[in-house]
Parts: structure tokens; C-alpha cells; sequence
């Protein structure tokens, strides 16, 4: 597919349970072997779906869903690398980014962290890019709440309302409109190269044809010349005779 979507998914617990988490990172040290990872990015498992984007959406207040990211990421980091697992991206579309309140929690949240030590301010931060993610290069998507939701009475109906979230609807929307365009510019494009093929055919035929034409006027001229210095042979015989 080209998408796939997990709605408040428990999918994270199971995999924890199941020992996955050893089994991904493993499959990143295999693949460091061949492929030192980048500097710039900090290295994740190359685990992933057969689908080209995964979608692990939830809401921050829903019990029975859990993140992904954190399985793909080492097992044996330190307590520093640990504090620099991301938080989940916010869903967001092309019409609404991210809400005042969480921007205005972000700046603070922020600016407590660049006064609290020199040292992290000095690390050059590092960037997060999951193979399971696909284009989208993350995997958890966290829906944003309203500035009065209340944490307690949300977490009661919050896995039952997300075919009712305007934000994730739209988001849905977007990307299938995206995938659709995506779609329709690879048809024509495939049909722009269909026609330059016939063309070119065409073309082939053409020239084939006008060679043929070539060939047959040559072979005509070159019997009625034939033709000529035989009746000329004749004419001198004929004289030759007299």
C-alpha cells in the first residue's frame, strides 16, 4: 500500500513484550556493518512495513496506544542519548500547523532547556529519520488537544474519537489528495513517454519507408539506364552493319 495508518494502536506494548526491540537493533548494528551510519543523523533500525508511508497516530491521552519510535532507536544508549528521543510530531496539515498553546509550551519548554547546561547547548542537535516512516521520515504523529480539554475526562472517549477528529480527517485528506496527484502526474507522464515512443516509431517506419523508395527508384533508374546503353549498343550495331 501506499499508506497505513495506526489509530491508537497498541501495536508498541506487543512488540515491547515480544522482544522486538532486541531483534530491530540488531538489524541496525547488521546494517551499520555495511553502511556506517550518518553523522547527522542519529541511528535507527532499518525495520520497516511493505507500505512506502506508516502513520502511527494517536492521541496524547488515549491508554491503550503506544509509540513506535522509541523500539526503533539503540537499546543501549546512554542516559544523555535516551533524553534525546523525540517527541512525537504534532499532526499537523496545510491549513492548520501547530496550535499557540503547544508552540508557546515548546519555547518554554526550550528555553528551560538551554539554560539548564552550556554542554547541551554546544551539542550539535541531530536529526531523527525512520525507515518505517517512508517519506514522512517519522512515525509517531501526536493529535493536539484544545486549550480546556481536560487530560482526565479525554482519556475516557479519547480512542473512540478519532474518526471525529477534524485534524486527523483533513490530514487524511491531504494525503490522499497528495498520493492521487502523485498518481495521475505518474500516468501522464508514462503516457507522454508512450507517445514519444510512437512517435519515434513512427518516425522509424517513415524513414524505413523512404529508404525502400530510395532503393526502388535506384534499382528503376538503374534498369532504364541499362535499358538506354543496350539501345545504344543496338543503334551502334545497326550502324556498324550498314
Amino acid at each position: 500500500p501506499d499508506f497505513t495508518f495506526f489509530l491508537g494502536s497498541p501495536l508498541g506494548l506487543f512488540l515491547s513484550l515480544r522482544g522486538a526491540h532486541h531483534l530491530f537493533d540488531n538489524m541496525r548494528l547488521d546494517q551499520d556493518k555495511k553502511h556506517p551510519p550518518l553523522e547527522d543523523f542519529y541511528p535507527s533500525s532499518p525495520f520497516t512495513l511493505p507500505s512506502k508511508s506508516v502513520y502511527n497516530i494517536f492521541h496524547p491521552t488515549d491508554p491503550v496506544a503506544y509509540r513506535l519510535e522509541p523500539l526503533l532507536l539503540p537499546r543501549d544508549a546512554d542516559l544523555d542519548d535516551r533524553e534525546q528521543v523525540p517527541p512525537p510530531k504534532y499532526l499537523t496539515t496545510e491549513d492548520v500547523g501547530v496550535r499557540f498553546h503547544y508552540r508557546l509550551s515548546d519555547m518554554m519548554t526550550k528555553m528551560m532547556c538551554l539554560g539548564s547546561s552550556k554542554k547541551d547547548v554546544a551539542k550539535a542537535p541531530k536529526r531523527f529519520k525512520f525507515v518505517l516512516g517512508g517519506k514522512s521520515d517519522r512515525v509517531d504523529f501526536q493529535l493536539q488537544q484544545g486549550v480546556v480539554e481536560n487530560d482526565y475526562l479525554s482519556s475516557v472517549t479519547s480512542h473512540a474519537s478519532y474518526f471525529t477528529n477534524g485534524d486527523f480527517v483533513d490530514f487524511l485528506v491531504q494525503v490522499t489528495k497528495e498520493q492521487r496527484r502523485k498518481s495521475v502526474v505518474k500516468v501522464e507522464e508514462e503516457e507522454d513517454d508512450n507517445e514519444d515512443g510512437d512517435n519515434d516509431e513512427l518516425k522509424k517506419v517513415e524513414q524505413e519507408e523512404e529508404e525502400e523508395k530510395c532503393t526502388e527508384n535506384g534499382e528503376v533508374a538503374k534498369v532504364e539506364k541499362a535499358e538506354e546503353k543496350k539501345k545504344d549498343d543496338v543503334g551502334e550495331t545497326d550502324e556498324a552493319k550498314k
